[in-house]
């Protein structure tokens, strides 16, 4: 039986990142770009897709990687199918990133590879899929997704040094545990907790 079924949510994590949950047999995407990149996870079947000149095959559990403005394709790469689930985030996304953790350095990877296998991310990956299916808290998503990005983008990406110094980052991750205990039944983001005015940073002085 073909299945055909694409669900798409768009998370309220960072201002709206794009996830969908994927189910094909005979569907087949013609060359195309997405603005942001494409990190999904293969859950059954294998996929066969163009990127970078070349051919590729993800099977079961592999990692897609597709850069921003990739030309790309897409097809099943067997008879029964593939199934597959990927979020989308932006340039700007990683840029975020860069400028949160990294100071002045600059972090919008180029992954030159296409397909991966990496057991510990791809584990994080359904488990950051898990909780925007699940409906779970914008700030448990975004710390899934930041911590997971970041990984890929130092394994698999451009290399990166950390420029902060630990002190700075050690005092923002005190203050932003207090805001989260002084307001507890707030579904705060990641940019709430470093930029948001309140009676509890005026009293940290930030």
């Amino acid at each position: 039986m073909d299945k055909e079924k694409a669900d798409y949510i768009t998370s309220n994590a960072f201002n709206g990142i794009e996830y969908v949950n994927a189910d094909f047999t005979k569907q087949t995407f013609s060359k195309h770009v997405h603005e942001g990149y494409t990190i999904g996870v293969i859950e059954q079947g294998a996929q066969r897709f163009f990127r970078s000149g070349a051919n590729h095959i993800a099977g079961q559990d592999s990692i897609i990687l597709v850069n921003a403005d990739d030309v790309h394709t897409g097809e099943s790469a067997t008879t029964e199918g593939w199934r597959y689930k990927a979020i989308y985030p932006t340039p700007d996304l990683f840029e975020k990133i860069s400028q949160d953790l990294l100071g002045s350095a600059s972090l919008t990877p180029y992954f030159r590879d296409s397909v991966i296998n990496d057991k510990k991310i791809s584990s994080q990956l359904r488990l950051i899929f898990d909780q925007i299916e699940n409906g779970a808290s914008t700030l448990l998503i975004e710390t899934l997704i930041y911590s997971t990005l970041l990984s890929l983008s130092s394994t698999y990406g451009k290399s990166v040094s950390l420029t902060k110094d630990s002190q700075t980052n050690r005092r923002k991750l005190s203050l932003a545990k207090a805001y989260l205990d002084e307001y507890p039944e707030h579904d705060v983001s990641l940019e709430t907790l470093i930029s948001q005015p309140c009676s509890l940073c005026e009293h940290y002085q930030i």
